[in-house]
């Protein structure tokens, strides 16, 4: 069974958010709808230019790094089914 995820809707001043729970109930993250975000990039233009942005030169040799052990030891890598199936697995041992 996967990890449950839990969306409560609040209003917070003019804005209606989402968060999403894990099965323990911690917030992990932060929907908006486009209408807010669009209010938030006209609120704070800046935003625009560090979503431009390109990665950072660290977070760029960390995927270069990994493309090289992809492209050298194939056989390692498994499709999202696959990996979905034994994530599920995994989760009913610890049950």
């Amino acid at each position: 069974m996967y990890n449950a995820i839990v969306i409560l809707k609040q209003k917070i001043n003019y804005m209606s958010i989402q968060f999403v729970s894990d099965n323990s109930g911690e917030k992990t993250a932060v929907l908006i709808s486009i209408t807010d975000w669009n209010r938030i990039v006209d609120a704070h233009p800046d935003i625009k230019d560090e979503m431009n942005s390109d990665l950072p030169q660290w977070q760029k040799e960390i995927i270069n790094k990994r493309m090289i052990l992809v492209q050298q030891h194939p056989e390692q890598v498994i499709g999202i089914e696959d990996f979905l199936k034994e994530l599920e697995m995994t989760n009913n041992e610890e049950i």
